[in-house]
């Protein structure tokens, strides 16, 4: 169950609760989208999401260049995946997910890194 706190993040003094959400998958659908999906242990077999939680997807575009600033984007969905658009063509995204459930989170997910495909 996520309601039992397990820890705190090192880079915060955000509350933990349950596992990270794990088989991070990225695949590029067209040169400004993305397709994400992941497991969330703590569903069980079901794999249905029946209470309130929802996921924090954090994602960055590689900088191109020595000194470019990586902009963060962050998007919240209530499934286990999703379609994110308006990505650049040709350019390395990282993705990261975190379960949020009651105001606490879980740790984040492993990093992938996909490119978007280049324009035709």
């Amino acid at each position: 169950m996520l309601a039992a706190v397990v820890g705190t993040d090192e880079d915060s003094e955000t509350r933990l609760v349950g596992p990270a959400p794990s088989r991070l998958r990225a695949r590029p659908l067209s040169s400004t989208s993305m397709s994400l999906h992941w497991h969330d242990a703590s569903l069980g077999r079901a794999r249905r999401i029946v209470d309130n939680r929802y996921y924090n997807i954090h994602y960055e575009a590689t900088p191109a260049g020595a000194g470019a600033a990586a902009k963060t984007m962050s998007v919240i969905v209530k499934d286990l995946n999703v379609v994110l658009h308006d990505l650049q063509p040709g350019t390395r995204y990282e993705f990261k997910v975190r379960t949020v459930k009651d105001g606490l989170t879980s740790p984040f997910s492993n990093v992938v890194a996909a490119w978007t495909l280049d324009e035709s």
